[in-house]
């Protein structure tokens, strides 16, 4: 698993050639040189090491949440990315509380280990995807989502689609999509492509996709996508998206801010209701440099609205909902590479459906990519007949049971209290 895009290599190669020996600082068309240095770190499938705790101010139906926070309060959890045995990428993840492991778990290309039990698998009982619809996530894994996409990226696999190839969620490629150039002034720089196509799910009518994709230069650029799909006269979308960058300079080569202010609307009717999505991001990355090294503190928050006029929508809670999320990453580079690097992660998470809060969370993870790999834990195959739903089952309850024994026992009054009141 690949948890932070990889580089694109034609940008790096214009950037090192366009800023010689000077140190690559953070930029309008480079937002966070640190995080694609890690990009690119991260394409040779490096050792990575992460560790995060946990907490809730509010989850979901939990009825006293003082026993869900005792339950997540010094649990951690722990993922490693390396390596197997036979060259395929490695995921591991341990669940570790008061020096007990509740939980480990290992999955590379063709098995999964539950606590020490071996299965075979394919990557689609797990995904539920096709190679397709793999390919398509990928590709967007491939973009650097902090960073400007290439219109020529972005047009090259548009029209690389053909007639019938899978997409996503049962969407095939109806009419291939065919694109019209803007070019700079000077004819070196693509600022615009105007696309037109149409996907389609099997016996439905097809949508027609039409708009265009425009990026200009300057030193205070504003990207903007406009996109409409249409089915008909019931079922029509618009897609607004626009993003501003902006740099401030506090201290030549030394100091500075980049920001980036992202604004994307979808509005339009499904089934003839009304329905509309906003999503607001404000990226800053406030930046000091010595010639060499370069620390990065990035803040991102994010929100994204929801409004659905679906009849019965309301009853389920699913007619509003609102999600906010921040991150606060700090790391820092070498210009030279360095072997390992480590980064930190503040996450803040909350959603509200319907004025209703759901969930209220925080994680505080720790990252180290690159250095010695962790060695895959060696288990024994399963038993004859036995399958990897058991195991996760009996995985979970092995957990809560490990779990129950660690909580105080105002905690575990409060259990039996609850689950007394479950039987009445």
């Amino acid at each position: 698993m690949k948890t932070i895009a990889m580089v694109l290599a034609a940008l790096l190669l214009v950037l090192s050639v366009s800023l010689a020996t000077a140190q690559q600082l953070p930029d309008i068309d480079v937002f966070s040189p640190g995080l694609l240095r890690l990009s690119s770190k991260m394409a040779d499938d490096p050792a990575v090491h992460m560790e995060a705790e946990l907490s809730a101010v509010d989850a979901f139906h939990v009825r006293d949440l003082s026993v869900f926070s005792a339950m997540l309060k010094g649990a951690t959890l722990i993922y490693d990315g390396c390596q197997s045995g036979d060259g395929e990428y490695a995921d591991m993840l341990r669940i570790e509380r008061e020096g007990q492991t509740l939980f480990s778990g290992a999955m590379d290309g063709s098995s999964v280990t539950v606590n020490g039990e071996l299965f075979s698998f394919s990557p689609q009982e797990i995904t539920g995807m096709g190679e397709k619809e793999a390919a398509l996530i990928e590709f967007v894994q491939n973009t650097a989502i902090l960073e400007r996409a290439p219109l020529e990226k972005v047009e090259s696999f548009l029209l690389s689609l053909v007639q019938g190839e899978e997409l996503l969620f049962g969407y095939r490629v109806e009419t291939p999509f065919e694109s019209e150039r803007t070019m700079s002034d000077d004819g070196t720089r693509l600022t615009r492509i105007s696309i037109t196509g149409s996907i389609a799910k099997e016996g439905e009518a097809p949508w027609v996709i039409k708009g265009y994709l425009r990026q200009p230069a300057g030193r205070a650029p504003k990207d903007t996508f406009e996109l409409t799909a249409v089915q008909d006269e019931k079922n029509s979308l618009e897609l607004t998206y626009s993003s501003l960058r902006k740099k401030e300079i506090t201290q030549k080569n030394r100091a500075g801010k980049v920001s980036v202010d992202t604004h994307l609307k979808i509005a339009g009717k499904l089934g003839g209701y009304s329905i509309n999505e906003r999503v607001t991001s404000y990226l800053r990355n406030t930046w000091t440099a010595d010639g060499e090294n370069l620390s990065e503190k990035i803040s991102a928050s994010l929100t994204l609205e929801h409004h659905d006029s679906t009849p019965g929508r309301e009853m389920q809670r699913m007619n509003k909902a609102e999600a906010k999320m921040r991150h606060d990453i700090r790391l820092t580079t070498a210009e030279s590479g360095s072997d390992v690097i480590d980064l930190t992660d503040a996450i803040t998470l909350s959603l509200a459906m319907d004025g209703y809060t759901v969930l209220d969370a925080a994680a505080q993870t720790a990252m180290r990519i690159g250095g010695e790999a962790a060695q895959m834990t060696q288990a024994d195959e399963a038993q004859p007949g036995r399958t990897l739903a058991a195991a996760l089952d009996d995985a979970a309850k092995n957990a809560a049971r490990v779990l129950y024994g660690q909580l105080d026992s105002a905690a575990k009054k409060k259990v039996l209290t609850g689950l007394d009141e479950s039987l009445q």
